[in-house]
């Protein structure tokens, strides 16, 4: 599978509680969007989504100095 643009990420897996969550640094949204849209991503998320909880998308920006985002900051923005 292509990741290009992709800069890091990580995931997070709770499957007992149908919780997933994924933080991840991208060159660009165009980056971003076209992996998500892309095969096999976009057939797999198809077929886990029965298997998932509800789906929630937090977007922000970084700079260099900023540093790593970290799973706190990540996981506050979704609350």
């Amino acid at each position: 599978m292509a990741t290009d643009g992709v800069l890091g990420f990580s995931m997070l897996a709770e499957p007992l509680r149908k919780h997933y969550a994924t933080l991840s640094v991208w060159r660009d949204e165009a980056a971003l969007d076209g992996f998500a849209k892309a095969h096999p991503h976009d057939r797999l998320m198809a077929e886990l989504a029965p298997a998932m909880g509800a789906t929630k998308f937090v977007r922000w920006t970084i700079s260099g100095i900023d540093g790593r985002p970290s799973w706190n900051d990540a996981l506050t923005r979704l609350q």
